[in-house]
C-alpha cells in the first residue's frame, strides 16, 4: 500500500500564491491583495490530506512445467516425451531441448528438438524421433523444457532445428524442468 500526500500540492501552490501577493502588497497593491491573501489562506482544500493507493500486480505468474514422461530413467532411441505446464503468459514460448554428452559422458551441446505447444489443460507431448545415434547405448542425456520469450523463439521455429547443435542456448532461454535419463536398447527400430 502506498500512501499520498494529496495536500502537499496544495500547500506549495498556497506558498506561492502567498509570496506574489505579498511582493505585490509590498510595492503598494493595496488592501485588494491583502484582502485575496486573506481569502486564500482561509480555503480548505477540495481533497482530503491523504489518499490511500493501492498500486496494481504487473506480477506474472511463474510458470511451470513438468515432464511427466518418460518416468525412468532408462529410455529408447525414439520415445514420446510429455508432460503438463501452467501459468504461462501468451508471450512465453516452450521448447523441449535435449542436451548430449560430449566424449567424457558429460554436458556436452544442447539440441531444440521441438516448440512445445500445450492443449487447453497445459499437457504437451512431443515425439522424440532418435536420441542419439544407433551407438550411443548407455549414454546419459538430459531432457529439459525452456521458456523463452516469443520474439527469441520466432528466430527458432522456421528452421528444423534437430541437427543444429548449440554450444549454449541463448541468454533469455529458462529452464523450467529437466529429467536426466540413459540411452537404452532400440527395442523398436525407430
Amino acid at each position: 500500500m502506498v500512501v499520498v500526500d494529496a495536500d502537499r500540492s496544495f500547500r506549495k501552490t498556497k506558498l506561492v500564491v502567498w509570496i506574489v501577493c505579498a511582493v505585490i502588497a509590498a510595492l503598494g497593491g493595496g488592501a485588494g491583495i491583502a484582502a485575496l491573501l486573506g481569502a486564500f489562506s482561509s480555503a480548505a482544500p477540495d481533497t482530503p490530506p491523504f489518499q490511500i493507493v493501492e498500486p496494481t500486480s504487473t506480477a506474472r505468474p511463474n510458470p511451470s512445467v513438468t515432464i511427466d514422461f518418460p518416468s525412468g530413467p532408462i529410455v529408447d532411441q525414439c520415445f514420446i516425451a510429455r508432460g503438463t505446464s501452467t501459468g504461462l503468459s501468451s508471450d512465453v514460448r516452450i521448447w523441449l531441448v535435449v542436451q548430449v554428452p560430449n566424449e567424457q559422458q558429460t554436458r556436452g551441446a544442447y539440441y531444440l528438438m521441438q516448440r512445445l505447444k500445450p492443449d487447453e489443460h497445459g499437457v504437451w507431448v512431443s515425439e522424440l524421433q532418435s536420441l542419439g545415434d544407433p551407438g550411443a547405448t548407455g549414454r546419459p542425456f538430459w531432457i529439459a523444457v525452456f521458456a523463452a520469450d516469443s520474439a527469441v523463439s520466432a528466430l527458432y521455429e522456421p528452421h528444423d532445428n534437430t541437427d543444429l547443435p548449440l554450444r549454449e542456448l541463448p541468454p533469455t532461454f529458462k529452464q523450467l524442468a529437466e529429467l536426466a535419463v540413459v540411452r537404452g536398447e532400440s527395442m523398436n527400430g525407430c
